[in-house]
């Protein structure tokens, strides 16, 4: 399955001067903490994945929705998102944040802690000063007739992840130049 970092690599590098080549990490969604023991949390994949690594110059962060999905509350999410971001700019590298994208299965509580979490990112367009920008994936996937469910066009089968033409949506709806 193709996947919106790789679409978006592609679109980069076809842009690019020859032998020019830019580290860019996507940091998909664990949760900020570990989850019946399965994976690493929030932390140790941004050590891992991220700043371990030389000349990383952005980051395209896409957290939150196994979060909301486990009852972690909107407050928990944005006190790990101001840490994550303060460490990701300490080390020089730009954050761009996707609001936490559509899931069928939220129940209403779940739906008003997202709506807290999004609300907070796209303020100001740049997570109330906290990042440096907002690519929207949400309003790329999320159903207008449905909108706590992801369109039935990018809707992998399951509700939760996008499909082919969804990951290809988020990959042409990043702004390259802003990276």
């Amino acid at each position: 399955m193709d996947r919106h970092p790789r679409t978006a690599g592609h679109r980069q590098a076809a842009g690019q001067a020859p032998g020019r080549r830019r580290q860019r990490r996507h940091l998909r969604d664990h949760g900020i903490a570990r989850v019946r023991g399965r994976r690493p949390g929030r932390v140790s994949r941004l050590d891992r994945d991220v700043l371990a690594l030389h000349d990383v110059k952005s980051v395209i962060y896409y957290y939150g929705t196994n979060d909301i999905g486990n009852n972690c509350s909107a407050d928990a999410i944005v006190a790990a998102y101001r840490d994550t971001f303060a460490r990701l700019h300490a080390a020089g590298i730009k954050v761009f944040v996707t609001p936490i994208t559509p899931r069928p299965g939220y129940t209403a509580e779940q739906n008003v802690q997202r709506a807290a979490v999004n609300e907070f990112v796209r303020a100001g367009d740049n997570c109330s000063g906290t990042c440096d920008g907002v690519f929207d994936f949400d309003r790329v996937l999320r159903d207008p007739d449905n909108p706590n469910s992801i369109r039935p066009a990018y809707d992998s089968g399951d509700g939760v992840h996008a499909n082919i033409a969804g990951q290809t949506a988020i990959a042409r709806s990043i702004p390259l130049g802003r990276l």
